[in-house]
């Protein structure tokens, strides 16, 4: 503001002007206005809240807070000139809780308790308001919970209806390729070089690009400023590089519906001979800004307050991993994150930098980047709103309609593209979560999953990944019945059910390839039926078996056996009821073969196999008298065999190998030679 201090109003640069006497009246406010505008002031410059915001929270603390703590008993913040007035640690919690409940509306709730919690942060963060609210605290910080819970609670006791948050849906696959190709014709001409400040590429000189065309406006604009700054538009218009350029472009002009003829002033007066406004210069280049705004967060799903915050010093490249990166402070967290870009980020952040009217602003993304006319200040963008109408704006001028994946036709914000690319990671990378975290600043594995789980074409993308892996799962396991390579427990039940459809088959008139075919397809399909019913497990378990247990059985699996009684001792309830209950295997506790629902195969049991050929070693090592060994091997055997044998190894493989033997030469007899496999 360029008001004085102790102004009665404030002009708010960007946002409503504030009206202080309207709501402290009298004199006996002075610390209550004293605290309000060191607040406001410390909150913009140096917690870097948007004006906007930081308005809103105090207009509501005067409309809403200073009325009760009036008729308090010992007011806060108020008091007679030359008196003394008490600091807000004088409020208690259940205080600052009658506070809030005395407010009737969700949106003073909201803002009231927002502005509280700052100013519980502000203790440590806002150095001249330590002494207005040192040792403040809030209710939800003394109940050890969030705000959003506590505020959630109120508004559930006040019977105050309280909207469930969504997840941020994200765009159509088409919509991202629609603003991409909108985009990309900005940065054509624009140099990938290492060096951060190589702005264009040496044979871009002189041709016919976009970014010619900027570049020469901007040349212009440079010029012409040190001259005269009435002259702007009209030099610009009439330099001949300039005006050829628009010809050259027109018909692009028109296809996005920024045609510079909508500009042109010659319709108001023929004394304008033809030239065409400020705004259409100052338009442009903010739509070039929205074009490079569209790519970077496509690329990297930063926040809307992380884009503002970026710095013009926020791209280098690392020689180590030859690799661009980009340098983001993350307002939430309060991390620094480096993200790795490819060349449309880079040539996007070199675009935006070389825009920069203002040397003096630090950071990249500003309001009126080139300047024309009067108001050359740069601004930064300190509302989420701006940005978020700078994305609507360029999609808007390309006929372009943001459409989301969402149901409801919710209204594409920044956030939704930062769903978008979570998106688009979690449908093609098995290391989405690591990469999500990393790439948006998350502390933990919680909120990368929440973009991962809630993301409709994530959704699509797994459920075809596990219709295939339950159809491969189904094919292999009907091969192999019918090429009769399975054994365990389950084996006989289904042989018997491969004799049955065979006899079936037989009057079809079919070879013996096309019955062989016919039983593997009609299998396959049964079993995948039980599979996508949830008929039966169909698991593959780490013993190298297959649980083909039925999902309406209700006693314990052997595997499960024993924590289910764990749970049911603990529990307390009767064995009766207890197994009158669904209960899931548990395949971490799988016993083998020695389950009546284990499946051995060809194809999942080769660990089985692998795990036979190692005990058979360890026995024919252990036990040939006449073995040949060296002297080091000799020490070891003498050292390590006793050992072998106090831990029950020779008995363990014995028993492994008359468990397993028969029903793995039934698999693999046609591997290993005769006898291979008798105990």
């Amino acid at each position: 503001t360029s008001s004085a201090f102790m102004a009665d109003e404030w002009e708010m640069i960007g946002s409503h002007n504030i009206h202080w006497r309207k709501y402290l009246p009298s004199e006996d406010f002075l610390p209550t206005e004293v605290f309000l505008k060191i607040y406001l002031i410390q909150s913009i410059k140096i917690s870097r809240r948007s004006s906007s915001t930081t308005r809103v929270y105090v207009n509501y603390f005067m409309t809403c807070m200073v009325p009760l703590i009036q008729k308090m008993a010992t007011p806060v913040l108020i008091a007679k000139r030359n008196h003394p007035w008490h600091r807000l640690d004088s409020l208690e919690v259940a205080d600052i809780a009658f506070i809030l409940q005395s407010l009737t509306q969700s949106k003073g709730i909201y803002a009231t308790s927002k502005f509280l919690a700052s100013l519980e942060s502000a203790q440590s963060k806002l150095p001249d308001l330590e002494y207005f609210c040192q040792n403040f605290i809030t209710p939800w910080a003394h109940e050890n919970t969030t705000r959003g819970k506590w505020v959630k609670n109120l508004k559930e006791s006040l019977g105050i209806e309280v909207s469930e948050a969504k997840p941020y849906s994200a765009l159509q696959d088409e919509v991202v390729a629609d603003l991409v190709k909108a985009a990309m014709p900005f940065l054509t001409g624009i140099s990938a070089d290492r060096k951060p400040n190589v702005f264009f590429d040496d044979d871009s000189v002189g041709g016919e690009t976009l970014l010619d065309l900027m570049r020469s406006i901007k040349t212009e604009v440079d010029t012409i400023k040190s001259i005269r700054q009435q002259t702007i538009s009209k030099g610009l218009t009439n330099n001949s590089k300039v005006q050829s350029l628009l010809h050259i472009h027109n018909d692009y002009f028109n296809q996005i519906h920024f045609s510079p003829n909508s500009y042109r002033l010659s319709h108001i007066t023929p004394s304008y001979n033809n030239r065409i406004s400020e705004a259409w210069f100052n338009t442009f280049f903010e739509h070039a800004r929205n074009a490079a705004l569209w790519i970077i967060l496509l690329t990297t799903g930063l926040r809307n307050s992380d884009l503002r915050n970026l710095k013009k010093d926020c791209l280098f490249f690392s020689e180590k991993y030859g690799l661009w990166f980009l340098k983001a402070r993350l307002k939430k967290t309060k991390n620094t994150v480096y993200i790795p870009v490819g060349e449309p980020t880079v040539k996007a952040i070199k675009l935006l930098k070389w825009m920069i009217q203002d040397r003096e602003t630090e950071f990249l993304i500003i309001r009126n980047p080139l300047g024309v006319g009067r108001k050359v200040e740069a601004q930064e963008l300190k509302s989420p709103q701006i940005v978020n109408l700078a994305l609507k704006d360029f999609a808007a001028s390309h006929s372009i309609k943001l459409d989301t994946v969402s149901d409801d036709d919710d209204e594409a914000t920044c956030h939704c593209v930062r769903a978008t690319l979570g998106g688009y990671i979690g449908a093609h990378s098995a290391m989405a979560i690591l990469i999500l975290k990393k790439l948006f600043g998350h502390s933990n594995n919680l909120m990368p999953d929440q973009y991962v789980r809630h993301n409709p074409f994530v959704k699509q993308f797994r459920q075809k990944q596990l219709e295939a892996m339950h159809s491969q799962t189904a094919s292999d396991i009907a091969t192999s019945i019918v090429n009769r390579k399975i054994s365990g427990p389950k084996a006989e039940e289904l042989l018997k059910g491969l004799g049955y459809l065979k006899e079936k088959l037989k009057n079809d008139s079919l070879t013996e390839m096309d019955t062989h075919q016919k039983l593997i397809e009609i299998l396959s399909e049964i079993i995948l039926a039980d599979i996508i019913n949830e008929q039966s497990q169909t698991l593959l378990t780490p013993m190298g078996v297959i649980c083909m247990r039925a999902t309406n059985r209700t006693d314990s699996s052997p595997c499960a056996a024993s924590t289910d009684a764990l749970e049911r001792d603990k529990a307390g309830v009767s064995r009766a009821m207890f197994n009158a209950l669904p209960s899931l295997p548990n395949p971490a506790q799988c016993i083998g073969n020695g389950c009546p629902d284990a499946l051995m195969t060809e194809k999942h049991s080769m660990p089985l196999l692998e795990q036979f050929d190692w005990y058979t070693n360890v026995l024919r090592t252990c036990t040939d008298p006449n073995r040949d060994m060296d002297e080091d091997a000799k020490q070891f055997m003498d050292t390590y065999y006793p050992i072998v044998m106090a831990n029950g190894m020779l008995t363990e493989a014995n028993d492994f190998m008359k468990k397993y033997g028969k029903e793995l030469r039934v698999l693999y007899a046609d591997r290993k030679p005769e006898g291979y496999f008798d105990a």
